[in-house]
């Protein structure tokens, strides 16, 4: 919790929650010419 007070979201809000998750997100890049080769289930 050590981070949450050194960035002083204390001062922004009045409760948290540390659940331990975390935001991960992908990306994905195919090109138009591979893409057009899959069938449209893939796709």
């Amino acid at each position: 919790m050590g981070g949450l007070m050194s960035a002083k979201f204390f001062k922004v809000q009045d409760n948290v929650t540390q659940s331990r998750h975390a935001y991960s997100p992908v990306v994905v890049a195919m090109s138009k010419p591979k893409i057009d080769t899959l069938t449209p289930g893939q796709q």
